[in-house]
């Protein structure tokens, strides 16, 4: 008979204890459930942004100051050209001091005009020379007819850096035929133009 009351305590007592155990399990699964979900709901809260501050701050700054670059030419005196006589198949010449009196280089280049029938007849060439007496050396290109300007794809006269002067070499060519008379004189003009390279 003892042995039979103790058989169901022993029952009851282990019923117990396993319903301990199952409430206590259940209990921790919630808490890590709970947990689990906080800090999801912190790692999500971190990832969209919480407050922010935005700082900014004004401070005045001077203007700077710049100043426009300079083309400039300078021809020291008229072209002074041969007095020798002028008949057709023949040249004379004559040069000048050019100076680039700006601060940027300069690409040369020319337009010739005369009005005069015998000034139409003539062929000017230009170039530019490391001294006077290189005038008379050939050949002497570009070279434009009077009254025209020079064509696309002819060879510019070079170019002349800042503060520098050459010798320009003007020479005037009478071709070997022509309509031109005998006994004229004439003048031309050359206008001497630099651009910016």
């Amino acid at each position: 008979m003892l042995g039979s009351r103790e058989a169901p305590q022993k029952a009851g007592s282990a019923r117990t204890t396993a319903a301990r155990l199952t409430a206590a399990f259940s209990i921790r699964s919630m808490s890590i459930t709970a947990l689990s979900l906080l800090a999801a709901v912190g790692l999500a809260t971190a990832a969209a942004g919480g407050s922010y501050a935005y700082l900014n701050a004004a401070a005045p700054l001077s203007g700077g100051t710049v100043i426009a670059g300079t083309a400039s030419l300078t021809i020291a005196s008229p072209v002074q050209i041969s007095t020798n006589k002028l008949y057709p198949g023949q040249s004379v010449y004559g040069s000048v001091t050019v100076t680039n009196t700006g601060n940027v280089a300069l690409a040369l280049d020319a337009k010739v005009t005369g009005s005069t029938p015998l000034s139409q007849e003539l062929t000017i060439a230009l170039r530019v020379v490391s001294s006077a007496s290189d005038c008379a050396a050939t050949p002497v290109t570009p070279a434009w007819s009077v009254g025209t300007i020079p064509a696309p794809g002819l060879p510019a006269m070079g170019t002349l850096p800042a503060g520098s002067s050459a010798f320009l070499c003007v020479s005037a060519a009478l071709p070997l035929v022509t309509n031109a008379g005998q006994g004229q004189t004439t003048s031309f003009n050359v206008q001497l133009d630099g651009t910016q390279v």
